[in-house]
């Protein structure tokens, strides 16, 4: 999504020039990270490590009152557990989103502890902030913003924190608007909703498939073990453990709601979890307890430092960061090729070929990000009008260069015969283009635990132009 922010500096805008189905809290951070420490692949790990960092110092304050190494190895882990999911889940909206809850939790939790209600504002901020990003976060933040209401009413605060943290919430929405608005690209973020919709329709998987895995595989048996220090735990029956607990099931919830398995999604409800388990079991073992349920934390302790965190390591030691064979060649040839601003169109979701464009510096010929919605079926309203929007623009303004990639979006299988769905720009590209070169690298990619068959693409050159 880097290239997105390149798009928008160079003079287009999101929704009505670009095509996607981002939230503006997304570009936002990206751009205070790239405007920061650029644009390069390590800003890029910096700016993930940033977020984790976040969500480390976050958990680290929210369990001051019980231990602080609680927060901090549960930060710890979750950071293990982030890094192990590989690459291609580096600075995902999810992490975004799960860094700004964390966030605005310790600030909502600094409110109740000192009863400063200005921090209730960049708590709002910060919670707002995550709901454009993703607007699963809006349940987390109207339960943090009741209950931190509900504790300050004794106080005499509760009506000045709950008006300035609902400043502080619609203040980035706020914001976002008046940007489209002075951009005239108001109405087609509106208009964007039906696609929205649709996209999260696509690649849902059986409630049955997804009922465990809000929680990864390798912290089941941590789980399990902590569940005596969880029951028992005094924290859990204070205003601070019930919100954690409550968000914790929110972000399941949300996980299932999605229904889609990403790995990415399960952040928000693994960063809740480890932080629950942490304190519990802190609490577990500095204070007067029944000596099982010390002998279970200590074991749930022991998973964690002796199985999850060498394992963990273990398998990110194995993955092949440097193998980007993909824009490697394609950033070549079509250097090679002479590519230059708005003469080219890239047909891909994943596979790599925007960063390619965006490794050279140019425009893409139309605002396209992700060709998944021109070749996805059934077509629906929403997607016919994605269609057309790109049909027109195509035709008035053929591109010299056009890449295609065997990336079909949300199917398992690597294939160029999703241009057959559409059979109208399966004919114009037939006439009008012509193929001269198809690449596949010949190294597996190797970014997380379960290498893949590497993508492939094609590059076609426009009749008129051809050599």
């Amino acid at each position: 999504m880097k290239y997105v922010i390149f798009l928008i500096d160079h003079g287009m805008t999101p929704y009505k020039d670009i095509w996607d189905i981002n939230l503006p809290g997304t570009y936002i951070l990206q751009a205070l990270a790239i405007h920061s420490i650029g644009a390069s692949a390590v800003a890029w790990r910096l700016f993930d490590f940033a977020l984790c960092f976040v969500i480390v110092v976050s958990m680290i304050y929210i369990s001051v009152p019980v231990h602080w190494l609680a927060g901090f190895a549960a930060g710890s882990v979750f950071f293990l557990l982030h890094v192990r999911d590989g690459l291609m889940q580096s600075g995902q909206r999810d992490l975004m989103m799960t860094s700004l809850l964390f966030a605005g939790t310790a600030l909502s939790f600094r409110c109740l502890r000192t009863g400063t209600i200005r921090y209730g504002t960049f708590a709002g901020i910060c919670f707002g902030l995550a709901a454009i990003v993703k607007p699963t976060a809006v349940p987390i933040a109207l339960l943090f913003g009741a209950v931190t209401g509900w504790r300050l009413r004794r106080t005499g605060k509760s009506v000045a924190y709950t008006v300035l943290s609902a400043v502080g919430f619609f203040l980035p929405a706020a914001a976002s608007a008046i940007y489209l608005w002075r951009h005239a690209a108001l109405r087609a973020f509106i208009n964007l909703w039906p696609l929205i919709e649709y996209h999260n329709a696509l690649g849902r998987l059986p409630f049955k498939e997804l009922l465990f895995t809000p929680v990864a595989s390798i912290l089941y048996v941590a789980c399990l073990l902590a569940l005596p220090s969880i029951v028992t735990s005094s924290w859990l029956r204070t205003s601070e453990g019930k919100v954690i607990s409550g968000s914790l099931l929110l972000s399941c919830g949300s996980y299932w709601w999605q229904g889609k398995g990403f790995l990415y999604h399960r952040y928000p409800a693994a960063a809740f979890l480890l932080l629950l388990i942490g304190i519990a079991v802190a609490e577990s073992l500095t204070t007067l307890k029944p000596r099982w349920v010390r002998i279970t934390s200590w074991l749930a302790v022991a998973d964690l430092v002796l199985f999850v965190a060498p394992v963990s390591v273990v398998a990110v030691s194995k993955y092949e960061w440097r193998n980007n064979d993909f824009q490697v060649s394609l950033t070549r040839e079509l250097r090679s090729l002479g590519a230059a601003d708005g003469d080219t169109q890239c047909l891909d979701t994943f596979a790599g070929c925007l960063a390619a464009l965006d490794e050279i510096g140019i425009r893409q010929s139309s605002g396209l990000l992700y060709d998944c919605y021109l070749f996805s079926e059934p077509q629906r309203p929403a997607t016919l009008l994605y269609r057309e929007h790109f049909w027109s623009g195509f035709r008035a303004s053929p591109p010299r260069l056009l890449v295609m990639t065997d990336n079909d979006c949300f199917s398992h299988e690597l294939s160029f015969d999703r241009l057959k769905r559409w059979g109208l720009f399966a004919d114009y590209v037939d006439h009008n283009y012509i193929e001269i070169l198809q690449y596949t690298p010949s190294r597996p990619i190797v970014w997380w635990r379960h290498p893949q068959q590497p993508y492939s693409y094609r590059i076609y050159l426009r009749r008129t132009e051809e050599r």
